[in-house]
């Protein structure tokens, strides 16, 4: 129930995915209130705000034979959702979960993010990188030496705040 500070366990199986025992890596939101789940190794899963319009989908399904772990996932406009996967760039979706793009990106991109300015985000193990997903065009911002960058989060105020694998928090002001 809202507000009881109880923790619980998803419980469930979708079609060929088990919740119960899926390695999560990734958590979005788009906006109409639907939670992204990327799945290592199984694709996407949408948790639907309202009556969904598709459940989950694989890349190979869709004739693209990549390594389909989900690395991020963020909103975009025009009801196109961005994603990272590792080893093989960004894609992007649309709300009924056809591949629309698959713009170019900075080698070993794994996360992607939408600051609350609008500005997308691209980082590496090695860089951070401002991004245009419509155009495919990323510039340095940021080095690291780190084996990948796991999450971003912003304050509105022109701060990323970063977490790193191995190698801490980081701020960056942009």
């Amino acid at each position: 129930a809202k507000g009881s500070g109880k923790l619980e366990r998803v419980e469930a199986i979708m079609r060929d995915i088990d919740l119960n025992t899926a390695k999560i890596l990734a958590i979005g939101e788009d906006r109409q209130g639907n939670i992204w789940l990327g799945c290592q190794s199984k694709g996407l899963v949408v948790l639907p705000r309202h009556q969904p319009q598709f459940a989950s989908w694989s890349f190979s399904a869709q004739h693209y034979f990549i390594n389909s772990t989900i690395t991020s996932v963020c909103r975009g406009d025009r009801d196109i959702t961005w994603c990272t996967v590792q080893g093989s760039g960004v894609f992007g979706f649309d709300n009924t979960g056809h591949i629309v793009a698959h713009p170019s990106a900075p080698s070993a991109a794994e996360l992607i993010y939408r600051d609350r300015r609008g500005n997308y985000w691209l980082g590496t193990g090695e860089a951070l990188y401002a991004y245009n997903p419509l155009t495919g065009r990323s510039q340095q911002q940021a080095r690291f030496v780190c084996d990948k960058l796991n999450c971003i989060v912003d304050d509105g105020q022109g701060n990323l705040y970063i977490s790193t694998y191995s190698r801490g928090f980081w701020i960056y002001n942009t």
